[in-house]
């Protein structure tokens, strides 16, 4: 039998086609299923034989690899705070009711969760699906991210209502579409990585503006929301009491209108940033046929009187500041970077005399216009104490620091002469060596 002979049945040996060869693999692939089976039932096993204390009140479970967890998690009534993450193969977590002193939740990458609450089993009572809507009476904190699969906190139409909660953090859930009923007691939503539909459901289970409890809702993050335009119309009268809003990386957002600063009466600090189709400051809200509330929305209107904190950051086709800034009259700060399509600062910044510091950074033209006494808006800006053009400090405490052209010239002829003189330096330091060496060897020499 020559060599192409034998090639071709060895080959032929380990194609596809060769049932030997494939029953090899297949039982191979089986075999590792079923070891996988064995770990998530060997976990699961472990996690039933536990007995934990029933006054246990912290509990953190990470790197679970079953696929439930015990229903004794219910008898830890005691539980204060409960922390679960990189539980990848995790479907159901137990029911959550019982848990009457839980304070803070936290679910982190738990990829195969697709509601936090299933419903009541089979086998469960009416009384207890009750119970399930209606405790979680001292939730405060909910924090879930990376809950890639997530879709709601129940699969039913009713949900719970979470009646203390003051804090809500949702990161990269972008399947996620619907969130649990909400007290007047919300003090901070932050939203990262989630569709626009969640923030309308949000709109929707937040409490009635006229609620007295409102005015606890103090600060809002919406970044990376995807197919946000503007901010729901149905959440304007809810910002009269916020103090911190921040908006970033929304591709689509595309203007923060009159028709929204006229409620943000309570503003301190404002942040957008990296919103590539923010354009305009104009625009508002369809009021159908009526006019006078058209006109209304698309007026600037007094408004940000508290707002003390400005930072506009990568938003490449702004143009001009708002007009509605001029009346903040308690501006103390305020950030532009990484807007290249700034055309200039207006005059009306004189009269803001509250403003005590001006960042410029990497924002093209204007860059140029504020760096120094000669450029062409140093008249719309002289009078602010602390001025800082791309990371260079002109002006510091009232005192002015920068240098126009002309100094700038001869700034740089004196450092040429510095740099003839540095140069001259090794020259000298050289010779002084081979002095040094010729006078050391004939010493050694004449020894």
């Amino acid at each position: 039998m020559d060599g192409n002979c034998v090639a071709n049945e060895v080959h032929l040996f380990f194609s596809g086609s060769n049932q030997i060869v494939y029953g090899l693999e297949m039982a191979r692939a089986i075999k590792e299923v079923q070891s996988k089976l064995d770990e998530i039932a060997m976990d699961e096993r472990l996690l039933e034989a536990l007995q934990p204390h029933a006054n246990l009140k912290e509990l953190m479970l990470a790197g679970y690899r079953g696929r439930i967890l015990s229903s004794g998690f219910a008898s830890l009534k005691n539980l204060v705070k409960i922390q679960i993450k990189n539980c990848r193969k995790l479907l159901r977590l137990p029911l959550l009711g019982p848990l009457v002193a839980l304070e803070e939740f936290s679910l982190q990458c738990l990829e195969s969760l697709e509601y936090i609450q299933s419903g009541p089993t089979p086998s469960s009572s009416s009384s207890s699906s009750s119970n399930e809507l209606q405790l979680l009476h001292s939730l405060k904190s909910l924090e879930i991210k990376s809950c890639t699969n997530l879709i709601g906190w129940s699969a039913e139409k009713k949900s719970s209502q979470l009646l203390c909660l003051s804090q809500l953090t949702i990161y990269n859930c972008p399947q996620m579409v619907s969130t649990p009923k909400f007290s007047a007691h919300v003090e901070h939503i932050e939203l990262w990585g989630v569709k626009s539909e969640l923030l309308d459901d949000l709109v929707d289970s937040l409490p009635p503006p006229s609620s007295p409890l409102l005015s606890r809702f103090t600060s809002l993050k919406l970044h990376k929301i995807e197919g946000l335009l503007v901010l729901p119309q149905g959440l304007l009268p809810h910002l009269t009491c916020l103090e911190s809003l921040s908006i970033g990386r929304c591709n689509d957002f595309t203007t923060l209108s009159p028709a929204v600063i006229q409620h943000l009466t309570s503003l301190q600090r404002l942040e957008l940033s990296s919103c590539p189709c923010l354009a305009s400051w104009k625009g508002g809200y369809d009021h159908g046929g009526d006019e006078k509330k058209n006109k209304m929305t698309m007026m600037p209107i007094c408004a940000l009187p508290y707002l003390h904190s400005l930072r506009f950051f990568n938003l490449p086709k702004l143009v001009h500041l708002p007009e509605w800034l001029r009346h903040s009259s308690n501006l103390q700060k305020l950030q532009m970077n990484d807007c290249v399509a700034l055309k200039g600062l207006p005059e009306w910044l004189t009269k803001l005399a509250a403003l005590k510091s001006l960042e410029v950074s990497l924002c093209g033209d204007l860059s140029t216009r504020c760096r120094g006494q000669t450029a062409l808006d140093w008249p719309n800006i002289a009078q602010i104490p602390n001025i800082e053009v791309d990371d260079r400090v002109i002006q510091k405490d009232g005192c002015y620091l920068g240098l126009d052209q002309g100094q700038g010239e001869d700034y740089s002829e004196d450092e040429d002469d510095d740099d003839e003189e540095e140069e001259s330096t090794p020259d000298t330091l050289a010779n002084g060596i081979a002095r040094l060496t010729c006078s050391l060897f004939r010493r050694c020499f004449l020894c």
